[in-house]
């Protein structure tokens, strides 16, 4: 049987500066799932106030560990942008980080793990758990998943407005009546107008 690695790709907000009980409770469910015994997170910084760390103290059986690389580990592997200024990321540094992830990961699990990282990481990570064997599932806490606030109220208007203007279309193609269908392709136009 194939070890198994659940990753949750998520904004390092979640993990310890923003308090969300809908997170810790995907958490606690992945966990449960997937019969975890290891939670692991890219969590270099958090000390001892992370989130998850807290939450996985208090499950029997089930272990947790920072396997980024610890602050001073970190000044010894090269780094183009080691100030972070603009917008380059060095791709190496991340190949690098990542891979002592699956084997610091690999190396403490059992069966199964959960790893939390941010969520640039998920698809990369997760190929590198799938080169090596693992069964592998991806999951992803979006920011703000848990906001019931008027802007993702307004975004899933928009999403069914967008649908509702593309069956009009459809229907536009479909139809026979070409005047019937400048009417309804003129309507569908205004609608997505009002809406992007």
């Amino acid at each position: 049987m194939k070890r198994k690695v659940c990753i949750l790709g998520v904004h390092h907000d979640y993990q310890f500066r923003v308090r969300s009980p809908k997170f810790l409770q995907n958490v606690d469910c992945l966990v449960q799932i997937h019969s975890v015994d290891l939670v692991t997170e890219e969590a270099t910084g958090i000390g001892d106030t992370g989130y998850i760390r807290a939450l996985v103290e208090k499950m029997p059986g089930v272990n947790w560990k920072n396997v980024d690389l610890e602050r001073e580990q970190r000044n010894l592997v090269p780094d183009l942008n080691r100030e972070g200024i603009g917008t380059q990321v060095d791709y190496d540094l991340h190949e690098i980080r990542e891979w002592i992830w699956v084997v610091r990961t690999s190396k403490l699990m059992n069966e199964s793990a959960l790893l939390i990282c941010g969520t640039c990481h998920l698809f990369s990570i997760a190929e590198k758990f799938r080169a090596l064997g693992f069964e592998i599932e991806t999951h992803v806490f979006g920011e703000r998943g848990d906001d019931p606030s008027d802007h993702l109220i307004e975004s899933k208007r928009k999403l069914v407005a967008l649908q509702q203007a593309k069956v009009a279309l459809i229907e536009i193609a479909l139809s026979e009546e070409l005047t019937s269908s400048k009417a309804i392709a003129n309507k569908a136009i205004v609608d997505i107008g009002k809406i992007v």
